[in-house]
Protein backbone atom coordinates (compact mmCIF):
# COMPACT_ATOMS: atom_id res chain seq x y z
CA UNK A 1 0.00 0.00 0.00
CA UNK A 2 1.18 3.41 -0.84
CA UNK A 3 1.74 5.46 2.62
CA UNK A 4 1.01 8.81 0.41
CA UNK A 5 -2.48 7.67 -0.35
CA UNK A 6 -3.27 7.80 3.44
CA UNK A 7 -2.30 11.16 3.84
CA UNK A 8 -5.09 13.65 3.35
CA UNK A 9 -4.44 16.09 0.26
CA UNK A 10 -5.29 20.05 1.43
CA UNK A 11 -8.31 21.52 -0.86
CA UNK A 12 -8.01 24.71 -2.04
CA UNK A 13 -9.94 25.87 1.02
CA UNK A 14 -7.72 24.87 3.61
CA UNK A 15 -4.73 26.50 2.14
CA UNK A 16 -7.03 30.21 1.76
CA UNK A 17 -7.54 29.26 5.48
CA UNK A 18 -4.04 28.78 6.03
CA UNK A 19 -2.54 31.16 3.89
CA UNK A 20 -5.29 33.88 5.92
CA UNK A 21 -3.74 32.75 9.41
CA UNK A 22 -0.26 33.57 8.19
CA UNK A 23 -1.01 37.21 7.68
CA UNK A 24 -3.52 39.41 9.61
CA UNK A 25 -7.06 38.97 10.83
CA UNK A 26 -8.72 41.77 8.47
CA UNK A 27 -8.14 39.67 5.32
CA UNK A 28 -10.53 39.81 2.81
CA UNK A 29 -11.24 36.96 0.58
CA UNK A 30 -12.53 37.42 -3.35
CA UNK A 31 -16.16 36.27 -4.00
CA UNK A 32 -14.89 34.16 -7.21
CA UNK A 33 -17.96 35.19 -8.71
CA UNK A 34 -17.31 39.12 -8.77
CA UNK A 35 -13.59 39.50 -8.94
CA UNK A 36 -13.61 43.06 -9.13
CA UNK A 37 -14.87 43.45 -5.34
CA UNK A 38 -11.51 42.80 -4.06
CA UNK A 39 -9.67 44.55 -6.19
CA UNK A 40 -12.04 47.81 -5.10
CA UNK A 41 -9.41 47.81 -2.48
CA UNK A 42 -6.13 47.56 -4.12
CA UNK A 43 -3.82 50.34 -4.75
CA UNK A 44 -0.75 51.62 -6.33
CA UNK A 45 2.17 50.58 -4.18
CA UNK A 46 0.66 48.01 -2.13
CA UNK A 47 3.01 44.64 -1.76
CA UNK A 48 1.97 41.85 -4.23
CA UNK A 49 2.99 38.48 -2.34
CA UNK A 50 3.10 34.99 -4.30
CA UNK A 51 0.75 31.83 -3.06
CA UNK A 52 3.54 30.79 -1.48
CA UNK A 53 3.93 33.90 0.43
CA UNK A 54 6.80 35.27 -1.47
CA UNK A 55 7.13 38.87 -2.30
CA UNK A 56 6.88 38.90 -6.20
CA UNK A 57 6.64 42.97 -6.86
CA UNK A 58 4.13 46.33 -5.83
CA UNK A 59 1.41 47.03 -7.70
CA UNK A 60 1.92 49.64 -10.58
CA UNK A 61 -1.96 50.43 -11.41
CA UNK A 62 -5.63 49.02 -11.14
CA UNK A 63 -6.86 48.65 -14.37
CA UNK A 64 -10.76 49.48 -14.61
CA UNK A 65 -13.01 47.73 -17.31
CA UNK A 66 -15.04 49.60 -19.59
CA UNK A 67 -18.07 50.37 -16.77
CA UNK A 68 -15.12 51.33 -14.16
CA UNK A 69 -15.11 48.57 -12.34
CA UNK A 70 -11.62 47.17 -11.14
CA UNK A 71 -10.59 44.05 -13.83
CA UNK A 72 -6.57 43.65 -13.56
CA UNK A 73 -3.41 44.93 -12.02
CA UNK A 74 -0.05 45.89 -13.33
CA UNK A 75 2.77 44.34 -10.77
CA UNK A 76 6.23 46.20 -10.80
CA UNK A 77 8.79 44.32 -9.97
CA UNK A 78 12.86 43.31 -11.12
CA UNK A 79 15.83 45.60 -10.24
CA UNK A 80 13.94 49.22 -8.87
CA UNK A 81 10.71 48.10 -10.37
CA UNK A 82 11.45 48.70 -13.68
CA UNK A 83 9.54 45.54 -15.69
CA UNK A 84 5.60 45.20 -15.42
CA UNK A 85 3.44 42.21 -15.22
CA UNK A 86 -0.20 42.00 -16.38
CA UNK A 87 -2.24 40.28 -13.34
CA UNK A 88 -5.92 39.02 -14.13
CA UNK A 89 -8.16 39.75 -11.65
CA UNK A 90 -9.22 36.30 -11.03
CA UNK A 91 -5.37 35.79 -10.14
CA UNK A 92 -5.85 38.14 -6.89
CA UNK A 93 -6.75 35.61 -4.13
CA UNK A 94 -7.12 38.09 -1.24
CA UNK A 95 -6.31 41.93 -0.14
CA UNK A 96 -4.53 42.30 3.57
CA UNK A 97 -4.09 45.20 4.47
CA UNK A 98 -1.11 47.13 2.30
CA UNK A 99 -0.74 43.32 1.01
CA UNK A 100 -2.15 41.23 -2.50
CA UNK A 101 -1.93 37.59 -2.36
CA UNK A 102 -2.05 36.26 -5.61
CA UNK A 103 -3.42 32.32 -6.17
CA UNK A 104 0.02 32.12 -8.18
CA UNK A 105 3.07 31.00 -6.82
CA UNK A 106 6.49 32.60 -8.80
CA UNK A 107 6.85 30.06 -10.93
CA UNK A 108 3.38 30.90 -12.78
CA UNK A 109 4.17 34.93 -12.25
CA UNK A 110 7.21 34.64 -14.22
CA UNK A 111 5.23 32.70 -17.03
CA UNK A 112 2.57 36.10 -17.41
CA UNK A 113 2.89 38.71 -20.07
CA UNK A 114 5.61 41.13 -19.78
CA UNK A 115 4.21 44.93 -20.48
CA UNK A 116 5.32 48.42 -21.90
CA UNK A 117 4.32 51.57 -19.73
Amino acid sequence: MNANALVPRRDERTFAASTAEKLTSTVRVIDANDPGSVLADVTPGMQVIGASLGRLGVVATVIVDGKGAPAAITVAYGILARKRKYVPGEFVDLVDGDRVVLSIDQNAFRTLQDIDE
